[in-house]
């Protein structure tokens, strides 16, 4: 009876083993994006071609002086155009000059990828 017992009672210790929680390692929390905003005139405008693996691209420069880059995501940044009724518009039709406000997360590599764009005049 006893061996019946202590036979049963490791099979239940190793048994609880396999259903044991996994301690979880000291990885760091994953960061969250942080969205800024940056207003200035555009200094140019590349578009890109995804077959040759080359980005849209455009350069805006603020009152200060500040020059700043911004990679477009074709598929995923909202380019409106502001007038009496907001339209969506095409990176083409941005000239040099035009006063915008651009919406980006900056990357781990420092590269500001655009969520919107947004012509302002």
């Amino acid at each position: 009876m006893k061996k019946m017992f202590f036979a049963s009672l490791i099979i239940a210790i190793v048994s609880s083993l396999c259903f044991a929680m996994e301690i979880p390692h000291n990885k760091p929390a994953p960061v969250a994006l942080k969205t800024k905003t940056f207003t200035g005139k555009v200094v140019s405008v590349s578009i890109g071609d995804p077959a040759k693996g080359i980005r849209s691209e455009i350069v805006i420069e603020d009152e200060r002086g500040q020059k700043l880059s911004f990679i477009i995501n074709p598929t995923f940044t909202k380019i409106i155009k502001k007038g009496n009724v907001p339209e969506l518009c095409k990176l083409s039709e941005i000239n040099k000059g035009s006063k915008v406000t651009v919406g980006y997360t900056t990357d781990k590599d420092g590269i500001n990828q655009t969520i919107f764009l947004e012509v302002v005049e």
